[in-house]
């Protein structure tokens, strides 16, 4: 479960970010042509969708926490009983 949920966290980073410099990008390049139209037209086209995706990729982030990592098996904190033998 955790892995499909960090999965879907990568995914999500890489569409929210995606679509945040797209709506960022159109608004730059509009001032720079100075098109208002254009401004107007990246804001209605990219501000729903990166809302929605912002909203999605941090609801997982949270979720994240609260799902446990596997332990690893082949790392104790505790040492072994002939290395305590050893410091003996």
């Amino acid at each position: 479960m955790r892995a499909l949920m960090e999965f879907l966290f990568k995914v999500l980073l890489v569409l929210f970010l995606t679509s945040g410099a797209l709506l960022v990008f159109g608004q730059i390049l509009g001032i720079l042509l100075q098109k208002g139209d254009m401004i107007i037209a990246s804001t209605n086209l990219f501000k729903n969708p990166t809302l929605v995706l912002s909203a999605f990729f941090s609801l997982v982030g949270f979720s994240l926490n609260y799902i446990p990592e596997k332990k690893d098996t082949s790392f104790s904190d505790h040492p072994s009983a002939s290395a305590g033998e050893s410091l003996k």
